[in-house]
């Protein structure tokens, strides 16, 4: 199982241009997106 975090200093979503938000990946699959806050505490 590969987990991969990606932290931007921004990301475009549905909602909106988010700053400072990012992605963790899962085998190949986004599983979260997250502020870069809360995507530290996985790593």
């Amino acid at each position: 199982m590969q987990n991969k975090v990606i932290q931007a200093d921004y990301l475009l979503l549905e909602s909106g241009l988010k700053e400072k938000w990012g992605v963790q990946v899962q085998d190949n699959r986004i599983v979260k997106v997250a502020p870069n806050e809360q995507l530290q505490q996985i790593k």
